[in-house]
C-alpha cells in the first residue's frame, strides 16, 4: 500500500492536496507492513523513528525535503541518514544543490507546496 504521512501540522494542507491529486490516503499512524511505501512531509521531525521502522520492517519512503541549506535539521545525523537512503524530492533548487554538494545526495526532482483553493472571499 501507499500512504502519505504528515509529520508536522504545518504540512497538513499540503498533504491533503497531494492526497486528493494522486488518490493516496493520508495516515497519522504508521502501521507498516513490508512493502508499504510512505510519502513523507516533515520527515526531519521523526527521522529517528522512520529509520528504525525501515530497519525493522522493509518499507519504502519518498522524502519531501522542505529544509533549506544551513537549517538545523541538516545537521541531524538521523535525517541525513534517512535522506541518503531514500528517494528525495526538494522544494527548491538551492536546497537540492546543497544536498548534492554537502552530502552527495541526488534529488530525484522538485516539488512545490500546493494549497487549497478558497472558493469564497474572506471579508
Amino acid at each position: 500500500m501507499k500512504y502519505i504521512v504528515c509529520a508536522h501540522k504545518i504540512f497538513n494542507e499540503n498533504a491533503e492536496c497531494l492526497s486528493q491529486k494522486i488518490n493516496v490516503p493520508i495516515t497519522s499512524t504508521i502501521d507498516a507492513k513490508a512493502g508499504d511505501v510512505y510519502i513523507i512531509f516533515g520527515a526531519h521531525v521523526i527521522a529517528d523513528k522512520l529509520l528504525m521502522l525501515q530497519r525493522d520492517v522493509k518499507v519504502g519512503y519518498i522524502i519531501l525535503n522542505s529544509e533549506p541549506e544551513n537549517n538545523m535539521y541538516l545537521k541531524n545525523k538521523y535525517y541525513i541518514s534517512l535522506i541518503k537512503s531514500n528517494p528525495v524530492f526538494c522544494y527548491d533548487k538551492p536546497s537540492g544543490d546543497h544536498l548534492k554538494k554537502e552530502f552527495g545526495i541526488d534529488c530525484f526532482s522538485s516539488f512545490f507546496f500546493e494549497f487549497m483553493k478558497i472558493e469564497k472571499e474572506i471579508p
